[in-house]
């Protein structure tokens, strides 16, 4: 189908009361997003998102209670991904970024449980709110953050705050959450935590890379068996450029990885998906960004 009358469909779905139906056009929002959409097409797509699902947050709330069906609470917990670290709507973003401050005791106006700080919120959000606070904080955020992954033996407190570090954009921080990879603190498990959302954005995927490039051979050394293997699975490939550099690096690297040559035939087949896909939508999607303007 064209991409613009799917996208028409799609917005009737965005506005369905049940969740199992508002977020089926997620995905395909996060796909033009990141690919198609640029400047002021971008601007404008993520307006009408946050237009579209501004009704459901509304009802949704930003917590749930014990009677709450589950669907509502992934409805929420997935809806306010979206808004605040896909698309940055100003305010989704504003909002959860100030709770996550909380959680980590840097909002002066709330008190923090130094013993459980994640039970300033509910745990289906406490990723996503910590993240927002490092995505739009500086190094007092990124610090505290650190602080506390210093303290924490809890595993799952451990991998929320490691995802949250990797969502910073300050382009030293951005260095600094990279570079964590390769800390000695780190458990074996923990190293790619970091790098996975760098890699993925749209903001930091470029210098991801070029770290992943200039630091491949400290990290494989000390990475678990197999997960070296699925760096490539992790690159946000949808251009041809990129897939020949990813290529060409792994070329010589690759037979030596445990399941690594799988893990980049399926990488590079899913980009050279991408980019016909990019290109055989173009202009029926860029006839629905241009009137959204």
């Amino acid at each position: 189908l064209p991409g613009r009358e799917v996208l028409r469909a799609f917005e009737s779905l965005a506005r369905d009361p049940h969740g199992a139906v508002a977020l089926v056009p997620l995905d395909l929002l996060w796909f033009i997003d990141s690919y198609m959409a640029n400047g002021k097409q971008r601007a404008a797509l993520r307006a009408r998102i946050a237009k579209l699902y501004a009704p459901a947050l509304a009802s949704l709330g930003w917590s749930s209670s014990a009677a709450e069906p589950p669907w509502r609470r992934l409805f929420r917990t997935h809806l306010i991904r979206f808004l605040a670290l896909q698309i940055e709507d100003p305010v989704v973003l504003a909002e959860a970024a100030r709770l996550g401050r909380r959680v980590l005791g840097i909002d002066r106006d709330a008190p923090h449980d130094e013993a459980h700080p994640e039970r300033a919120v509910a745990p289906d959000l406490a990723d996503i709110l910590l993240a927002a606070a490092a995505r739009t904080g500086g190094a007092d955020v990124y610090n505290a953050l650190a602080a506390e992954l210093g303290r924490s033996e809890d595993a799952q407190l451990r991998q929320r705050l490691i995802f949250a570090l990797g969502n910073t954009r300050d382009p030293t921080l951005v260095e600094r959450a990279l570079d964590l990879a390769l800390d000695p603190t780190l458990r074996q498990n923990e190293r790619l935590s970091t790098l996975r959302p760098l890699l993925g954005a749209l903001a930091t995927r470029d210098a991801a890379w070029s770290w992943l490039v200039r630091h491949f051979d400290a990290l494989a050394a000390v990475l678990p068996d197999r997960f070296a293997g699925r760096l490539p699975a992790m690159l946000n490939m949808c251009d041809k450029q990129r897939s020949e550099e990813v290529r060409a690096f792994f070329a010589p690297r690759i037979d030596q990885l445990t399941g690594g040559p799988r893990n980049l035939a399926q990488a590079l087949e899913s980009a050279a998906q991408c980019a016909t896909r990019v290109e055989t939508q173009r202009d029926s999607v860029e006839r629905y960004l241009r009137e959204l303007r």
